[in-house]
C-alpha cells in the first residue's frame, strides 16, 4: 500500500520547493524581499516538505486501501493504527523543528473559533465517559474523536502553508477516487477485487455498499474542484474520475447518497451557472466556468442513466463470494445463526430514532456515555426481533441509530450535541465568508464546492453512520482543514504564538497519540484473537476458545463488533466443558461489560439453574424477557425452571403466552409435559 506514495514523492518536492508562500513572516534579514524570505525559510526548514506528502499521501493513498483478514471488522482497527502512526510522525517532525517551526507554519490558526469548539467536543465527550457502562469502548471512541481533531489541526497548518498544498491534495484525491471507482466496478461486474472483504456486490474497500457510496461522495468536492479549476491532463482526468464515481454511486443503491449527490451537483453547478454576484467573474472566466459546469451536468446525467440501464439489465445483484467472509464473522450466539448490524429501510430507522429520544431525555446533559448507545439500546427497545431468511434465523442486533446527530446527542447529551452543531455551523460560516471576501477566484470556488459537500454530507449523516468510520472522519477533516486554511489566509490574525506554547501543545498531542497507538494495537491483537475464538466456537473446540479469549486483552477490548462480550464466548466454552461455576463467573463478567445482552442474561439464568439456585435463575430469565418478550430460549428455560420448582401452573401460563404468538415451536412440546404433570397431580388429589 505504501508504494502508492513513491510516484508522487519527487514531483511533490518540486511543487513544495517552488517559491512557497508562507503566511507567517519568518526570520530572514531585514529588508529582504518576500521571495528571499520564503526561499530562506524553505532552505532552513526543508524537512517540512515531508509533512504535506505524509498527510495527503497517507490519508488519501494509504489508509483508504488498508484492510486486514486477521480481524472481524477488516478495516476499522488497521486504519486506526495507520492514522495514529501518520499523526505521530507529523507531530514528531513538528517537535524536531523546535522554535524554527513558527517560520514555516502559521500557528495563529489555533485562535480560530473552530478549535475551541473542537476542544469543547473533546472535553464534553470525555466527561460523558463518567456515565459509561463499558469504559473500553468509550475510551476508544474518544481516541477516534481526538484523532479527528488532530487531523483538523494538522490539515489546517499544512494546507495553509502554501498555495500548492490544496492543489496537490486535490490531485491525489482524484487519483485515489479513480482507483476506488475501478475497484467498485470490478466488484459489480465480478471481474476482480472480490477477495477484498465486504458484503453485497459493491463495497470497494469500505466493507459496506452504503459506506462505500458515502466515501466516494466525500471525494466528490475535490473532484468537482479539479473539474472546474484544472486544465490540460488533470482537467480530463477530473472528468473521467467524476464520470466513474457518479456511475458507481448510482449503482450502489444508496438512496441517501443519491439525494446528497443530486443536491451537491445541481446546487454547485447552478451556483456557478447563474454567476453568483460574490464570485465576481470576468467575462472570460464566466464563459469558462459555465462551459465546465454544463460539462459536469452532462456527465452527471449520462453516468446516472448509464448506471440505471446497466443495473436494470443485470441479473446478478449479489456477490456470494464477497459477502461470505463478513457475514460469517457475525455469527455469535445460539440458537441464532447470523446477526444483522444495519437497517435496510427508512421505516426501521425511523423506529430506532423514535426509541432513541427517550434515551436522550433520560440523560440530557452528558448522555449515556460515548460509545454506549449500542449497549444501552436494548433497554429502550424492549424487543429483540428475529427475521427468517432462506431457512436461517437472524437476529436484529442494532449497533447504531443511523443518525449521527441523534447518536451524538444520546451519547454526549445536549452539551455535546450543541458543540457538534456549532462545529458544522462554523464550517458553513467560513465557507460563506470565503465566497464573499476571498481575493482569488479559486479560493471562492473551493469554498463553494466544499460548502455543498458539507450540506450533502449532513444529509447522509442524518440517515447513516459515517462518524463511526475512519475514512469518513479523515476526509471530513480534510475538507474542514482546507476551509480553515483558506479562511485564515483571507482573514489573517495579527498575533504571534510563542514557541514554548507550540511545543507544549505538540507534546500534549503526542502523548495522547502514543496512548492511542498502544490502545489501538492492543485492540487489533485482541480482535484477531477473538476472531480465532469465534472460529473455534463454531468448530466446538472449547479449549481453544478459552485459550484465545485469554490471549485477548479485555481491558482495552471486551466486546466484538456485534456487542457480544468476549467473556460470553469463554463462558459458553466452560459451560460446554461442564465447568458450570467457571462459566457462571465468565457470564457475570460478560454481564458487567454488557448488562442488557439477552444471551448473557439467559445463560446466567441457566448456570444458576444448573447450580439449583432457581430463584436467581428466574430473575435473570425475566430480565432477558423484559428486553425481548418473545425470546424463545429464555421462555423455554423459564418454563423448565418453574417446572423444576414445582410451580406447574406458572410454567403452563408462561408457555401458553408464548404459544399464542408462535404456535409451532418447542414450547408446544414443553407445554404437553407440563399439562401431563398437572393432570397426574389432579388425578392423585382426587
Amino acid at each position: 500500500m505504501g508504494s502508492y506514495l513513491i510516484p508522487f514523492s519527487k514531483s511533490a518536492f518540486r511543487i513544495f520547493n517552488r517559491k512557497p508562500v508562507f503566511y507567517r513572516i519568518g526570520s530572514a534579514m531585514p529588508g529582504a524581499s518576500p521571495e528571499a524570505k520564503d526561499l530562506d525559510q524553505a532552505k532552513r526548514y526543508g524537512i517540512n516538505n515531508l509533512t504535506p506528502i505524509i498527510l495527503t499521501g497517507g490519508t488519501v493513498f494509504l489508509i483508504p486501501f488498508l484492510f486486514s483478514y486477521a480481524t472481524i471488522d477488516p478495516v476499522s482497527s488497521i486504519r486506526f493504527l495507520a492514522w495514529s502512526i501518520l499523526s505521530i510522525i507529523i507531530i514528531l517532525i513538528f517537535i524536531f523543528q523546535g522554535s524554527g517551526l513558527s517560520h514555516s507554519y502559521d500557528f495563529t490558526v489555533i485562535y480560530r473559533a473552530i478549535f475551541p469548539i473542537a476542544i469543547g467536543c473533546i472535553v464534553v465527550s470525555g466527561l460523558s465517559l463518567i456515565k459509561a457502562i463499558n469504559l473500553a469502548d468509550g475510551v476508544f471512541e474518544w481516541l477516534k474523536l481526538f484523532l479527528s481533531f488532530t487531523c483538523l489541526y494538522l490539515a489546517s497548518l499544512i494546507l495553509g502553508r502554501n498555495k500548492a498544498s490544496i492543489s496537490f491534495l486535490t490531485k491525489l484525491v482524484i487519483l485515489a477516487a479513480l482507483i476506488l471507482g475501478l475497484i467498485g466496478l470490478g466488484q459489480y461486474l465480478q471481474i476482480g477485487f472480490t477477495e477484498i472483504p465486504g458484503n453485497n456486490i459493491l463495497y470497494g474497500t469500505m466493507v459496506n455498499a452504503n459506506l462505500f457510496a458515502s466515501a466516494l461522495f466525500l471525494m466528490l468536492p475535490f473532484i468537482l474542484f479539479g473539474a472546474l479549476q484544472f486544465s490540460g491532463g488533470w482537467y480530463m482526468l477530473s472528468l473521467v474520475t467524476l464520470t466513474g464515481v457518479i456511475h458507481v454511486i448510482a449503482l450502489s443503491e444508496a438512496r441517501a447518497v443519491w439525494g446528497a449527490t443530486l443536491i451537491f451537483i445541481v446546487g454547485m453547478v447552478m451556483f456557478v451557472l447563474l454567476g453568483h454576484p460574490k464570485l465576481n467573474f470576468s467575462p472570460k472566466e464566466k464563459y469558462s466556468y459555465r462551459r465546465r459546469s454544463l460539462t459536469v451536468i452532462a456527465i452527471f446525467l449520462i453516468s446516472s442513466v448509464g448506471a440505471i440501464w446497466s443495473h436494470s439489465h443485470s441479473n446478478n445483484h449479489f456477490c456470494e463470494f464477497s459477502s461470505r467472509p463478513l457475514r460469517a464473522e457475525l455469527q455469535t450466539s445460539e440458537p441464532l445463526r447470523r446477526s444483522i448490524q444495519s437497517l435496510t429501510d427508512f421505516k426501521g430507522r425511523f423506529r430506532v430514532w423514535q426509541k432513541t429520544l427517550p434515551m436522550i431525555t433520560a440523560a440530557p446533559f452528558l448522555g449515556v456515555g460515548l460509545g454506549q448507545w449500542k449497549i444501552v439500546w436494548p433497554a429502550y427497545e424492549m424487543s429483540q426481533k428475529t427475521l427468517a431468511s432462506q431457512g436461517v434465523r437472524r437476529e436484529v442486533r442494532i449497533q447504531r441509530p443511523h443518525n449521527d446527530f441523534l447518536w451524538v446527542c444520546s451519547e454526549t447529551g445536549i452539551l455535546g450535541f450543541i458543540a457538534h452543531l456549532f462545529f458544522w455551523g462554523v464550517l458553513i460560516i467560513y465557507s460563506l465568508r470565503i465566497i464573499g471576501h476571498a481575493g482569488e477566484i479559486q479560493d471562492k470556488i473551493f469554498a463553494a464546492v466544499m460548502l455543498f459537500g458539507i450540506i450533502g454530507f449532513a444529509m447522509i449523516s442524518c440517515v447513516s453512520f459515517p462518524k463511526e468510520r475512519i475514512f469518513h472522519s479523515i476526509f471530513f477533516m480534510l475538507i474542514a482543514g482546507g476551509l480553515v486554511a483558506i479562511y485564515h489566509q483571507t482573514f489573517p490574525i495579527p498575533k504571534a504564538v510563542k514557541a514554548y506554547r507550540i511545543l507544549s501543545l505538540n507534546f500534549i498531542i503526542l502523548t495522547i497519540l502514543v496512548f492511542g497507538l498502544i490502545c489501538g494495537y492492543t485492540r487489533f491483537e485482541a480482535e484477531a484473537h477473538t476472531k480465532k475464538a469465534i472460529a473455534a466456537y463454531r468448530a466446538k473446540d472449547w479449549n481453544r476458545v478459552v485459550t484465545e479469549i485469554d490471549k485477548a486483552n479485555w481491558r482495552f477490548y471486551n466486546l466484538d463488533p456485534t456487542s457480544t462480550p468476549l467473556f460470553w464466548y469463554r463462558g459458553m466454552a466452560n459451560f460446554s466443558l461442564g465447568r458450570i461455576k467457571e462459566a457462571r463467573s465468565d457470564f457475570l463478567k460478560a454481564h458487567a461489560d454488557h448488562p442488557y445482552h439477552i444471551h448473557v442474561l439467559n445463560n446466567l439464568g441457566t448456570c444458576y439453574a444448573k447450580l439449583l439456585n432457581f430463584d436467581t435463575a428466574v430473575d435473570y430469565y425475566k430480565r432477558a424477557l423484559f428486553i425481548s418478550p418473545r425470546f424463545e430460549q429464555a421462555i423455554l428455560n423459564l418454563g423448565v425452571v418453574y417446572f423444576q420448582m414445582a410451580k406447574y401452573r406458572q410454567a403452563r401460563q408462561t408457555l401458553l403466552d408464548f404459544i399464542k404468538h408462535k404456535p409451532y415451536s418447542k414450547a408446544a412440546a414443553y407445554l404437553k409435559m407440563v399439562e401431563d404433570k398437572i393432570d397426574s397431580i389432579e388425578k392423585r388429589d382426587r
